[in-house]
Formats: structure tokens, C-alpha cells, sequence
């Protein structure tokens, strides 16, 4: 309800509705009664309102109000408020860069999990005992990331004049 509150007073406010004298509804209050129940002297008020959020979301709203232009209030400005100047260049890259380590690190974390659990398991008592189908699977997938991790490794001898 409260955020309702603040869009109704945004609206009045970009509307340019000043309602200083005592009245039976608050803004937000006449915003929420049907049409027919909206008191006469309030009946011009309520058709600018409508008018001016008919078919918008209250996110749509929000944004829309969030900064009201105080020399033209019927003109909201839009983007950022002043002083929120958002995250620098360096600050996205260093942001970007901190990501992909961590997704390289958990894929690392992941890959020594694959390769204990395949030691452990490569033998007849643990994958001698699956369906043949899952191990003609298993088959396929270890021949795929075999002859990647070839081709990679043979690639960095190349660039790297054979260093690894």
C-alpha cells in the first residue's frame, strides 16, 4: 500500500494536482474507488489520473515518477538520479573478470570430481556392472572430451613452442 502511496503522490505531483485543502480521500484512496463512487469535486482529478497511468504497471510507474522535473512537474526526467552515476567501466571488467574465475574455478572443482570419480569407478565391480547402453554413453562422452583435450593440449604445445 505504501508504495501505491508514493505513486499516486507522483502522479499528482507530475500531474501538477495540488490538493492542500482537507478532503474526505487521500489521492491514493480516490485512485483505488470505482468510478462511480468518486466524489464530483474529485472527478476531474480521478480522469487525469487514469488518463495518465492507463495501461502502465506500477513498475512502469515507478520508474516513470521516480524523478520529477521540479521547474515542469507534468515532464518526468528520466534515467538515473543525480549522483547515482552507476558502476564504472573498470568496476563492470573487474566485476566480469571476478565471475569468470569463480565459473572457472567451480568447473575446475567439478572436472576433479569427474576424474576421482572415474578412478574410483573404472573397474568391473562399479561400471562393469551398468546397463550397456549408459556405458555406450560414457564411451561417447570420454571420447569427445579425449580427443578435445587433444586437440587443446596439442594446440598449446604449438603456441607455446612445447611448454606446458
Amino acid at each position: 500500500m505504501r508504495r501505491w502511496k508514493q505513486v499516486a503522490a507522483g502522479v499528482g505531483e507530475a500531474l501538477g494536482i495540488s490538493l492542500k485543502q482537507r478532503l474526505e480521500y487521500k489521492l491514493h484512496e480516490v485512485l483505488a474507488l470505482p468510478l462511480k463512487k468518486v466524489p464530483a469535486e474529485l472527478l476531474a482529478v480521478r480522469e487525469k489520473i487514469d488518463a495518465e497511468i492507463a495501461g502502465k504497471s506500477y513498475r512502469q510507474l515507478f520508474l516513470e515518477l521516480k524523478q520529477v522535473d521540479k521547474e515542469d512537474p507534468t515532464k518526468p526526467k528520466r534515467g538515473r538520479l543525480p549522483g547515482s552515476s552507476g558502476l564504472t567501466k573498470e568496476m563492470r571488467e573487474l566485476a566480469a573478470q571476478r565471475e569468470e574465475e569463480e565459473r572457472l574455478a567451480e568447473l575446475e572443482e567439478q572436472t576433479k570430481g569427474t576424474i576421482k570419480w572415474l578412478m574410483e569407478n573404472a573397474d568391473a565391480k562399479n561400471l562393469g556392472m551398468m546397463d550397456s547402453k549408459l556405458l555406450v554413453k560414457l564411451q561417447d562422452a570420454a571420447q569427445t572430451t579425449s580427443g578435445f583435450i587433444t586437440r587443446l593440449l596439442e594446440s598449446r604445445k604449438g603456441n607455446n613452442g612445447g611448454a606446458q
